[in-house]
């Protein structure tokens, strides 16, 4: 399946794929509707302003994210 085309619920499994720290916050992303076009347009201001506090956790979901881009 293509990210483009994943449901608010196939991103959250798709954060609990990246790590157990990206998957506490599959609840957040489904609170602000991220499906799989949003999921692709995510940059690290927008992960902050979401509430993803961690520097670390934000570089995390954006390599990963890279990566299906691929």
């Amino acid at each position: 399946m293509i990210a483009n085309d994943w449901t608010e619920d196939e991103v959250g499994a798709w954060l609990a794929t990246v790590s157990a720290e990206t998957a506490v916050y599959a609840a957040m992303f489904k609170e602000n509707n991220i499906n799989g076009k949003r999921l692709l347009r995510l940059t690290d201001e927008k992960l902050k302003s979401m509430g993803v506090t961690s520097l670390g956790i934000r570089d995390d979901i954006l390599t990963e994210l890279e990566e299906l881009k691929k």
